[in-house]
């Protein structure tokens, strides 16, 4: 039983921090709107990945190559507007003193960057799946425990992660405007290397989230 837990429980932890397009959107929106109002975007993945896990659950394994693409690329040009956004905003007057946005509004953005990455389908195709099945073989109560683990330590360490970008929000106004340039930055590259490899690299190995 125990084996299963602590394999969910690394595979969240892993996905929450490892750098990819919902990474740096929370940051971004943490930088500007702060940690509270960020808070809600931590659950984006758990309602874009539950019908992902039921698909491949079920039939994602035989999604052919060409959709796969066809996801990366649209979740980079999702993720490149993201940017676009963000820079508009930054250049504004005031735009440190953003008003807030309806959650409902960035919370669906968050969903529809993740649902368009391929990193969750092929994630769940090719290392959580095979995971699923194997513990389902065993006891199917033990599927449902992988399930829980990797949800909640995928919630938790976004949670981490979220807390700690806020703390950046404090820092010297000096080095306020080059901290937001970053992340712009950061959402621009991600959002090329997604229709990069949209394009040009096999959907198998764009395991970028």
């Amino acid at each position: 039983m125990w084996f299963y837990v602590i394999q969910g429980a690394l595979l969240g932890v892993s996905v929450a921090v490892a750098p990819g397009p919902l990474q740096a959107y929370l940051l971004a929106q943490t930088r500007r709107y702060g940690a509270r109002r960020t808070w809600p975007l931590i659950l984006a993945p758990v309602v874009s990945d539950i019908p992902i896990i039921a698909l491949v659950l079920l039939a994602l394994a035989w999604l052919p190559e060409w959709a796969l693409r066809g996801l990366q690329v649209a979740g980079g040009l999702l993720l490149l507007y993201m940017a676009y956004e963000q820079y508009v905003a930054h250049r504004q007057p005031g735009a440190h003193a953003a008003p807030p946005q309806p959650v409902g509004g960035t919370f669906l953005k968050a969903v529809l960057l993740n649902a368009l990455s391929p990193g969750p389908y092929v994630f769940w195709t090719t290392i959580a799946g095979p995971l699923f099945w194997r513990a389902s073989a065993e006891g199917g109560w033990l599927a449902y425990l992988f399930l829980a683990s990797f949800g909640v330590a995928l919630v938790a360490g976004l949670a981490i992660y979220v807390a700690l970008s806020s703390g950046t929000r404090h820092l010297d106004e000096r080095y306020q405007p080059m901290i937001t340039a970053l992340t712009i930055g950061i959402m621009a590259v991600f959002g090329v290397y997604q229709v990069y490899a949209g394009v040009f690299i096999p959907a198998s190995v764009a395991l970028a989230r």
